[in-house]
């Protein structure tokens, strides 16, 4: 018989699947037009070697693993000294502890298959979907680098990840934590970024992970 926590983390797995895989591969099949070929190119681009897909990786999350301690020391001042109400980074522990003690196993898969479902949905999916979008409004506003000393396409690329990172960000307010909610916005910027720059799902999926898994490690051992 199926406890309520793990009915719930399988609910929640089967709920991601089919927002955050089914209904992109949906809209680009039968919105967009695209063979199946082809949207398995946008999705998962092409694997680079498994050295440079494996050193990136690692790269990567050391980068979030760095900036995370950054961004938590910064909350924490900034909650002490003015008053902040981003000081509640102990809510999310709070709302995972139980899910982690409840069913171990099926928790750590959950977390192995969210982060693919977020790097495809929030980075391969989302990300080209708002430089499509900012491209027409600037054409529509007939807007062009002749007018602008930076790039548009730096532009476009800058506000794309800011977008995708607020929607990435509002994917984690069921914690209610100020700081999570924060915290992940930051960190949607640079993965973003990453996969902008190396355009590897990989990359960004392993370094997602191996962040991720490092931070229930620390909890698991701190219980």
């Amino acid at each position: 018989m199926l406890t309520n926590i793990t009915t719930q983390l399988l609910l929640n797995l089967i709920l991601f699947f089919i927002i955050l895989i089914l209904l992109p591969i949906f809209y680009l099949k039968f919105f967009r037009k695209k063979t199946n070929q082809e949207i398995i190119n946008e999705l998962i681009p092409k694997q680079k070697k498994i050295s440079i897909e494996l050193i990136g990786s690692i790269k990567l999350f050391l980068i979030l693993f760095l900036f995370n301690i950054i961004f938590s020391l910064i909350f924490s001042y900034l909650s002490i000294q003015f008053g902040l109400p981003i000081g509640d980074s102990e809510k999310v522990s709070q709302e995972i502890m139980p899910l982690i003690t409840g069913n171990t196993f099926l928790f750590l898969l959950v977390i192995i298959f969210m982060a693919l479902f977020e790097e495809i949905f929030f980075r391969a999916f989302l990300l080209k979907r708002f430089k499509n979008i900012f491209n027409f409004i600037f054409e529509k506003l007939k807007i062009t680098n002749k007018s602008n000393k930076i790039s548009l396409v730096k532009i476009i690329t800058f506000l794309s990840i800011i977008f995708s990172s607020v929607i990435f960000s509002l994917g984690h307010i069921d914690y209610n934590s100020n700081a999570e909610l924060l915290a992940a916005f930051l960190l949607g910027i640079i993965l973003a970024y990453w996969f902008n720059k190396n355009n590897s799902i990989y990359q960004n999926y392993l370094g997602h992970l191996f962040f991720n898994l490092f931070v229930i490690f620390l909890l698991i051992i701190s219980m």
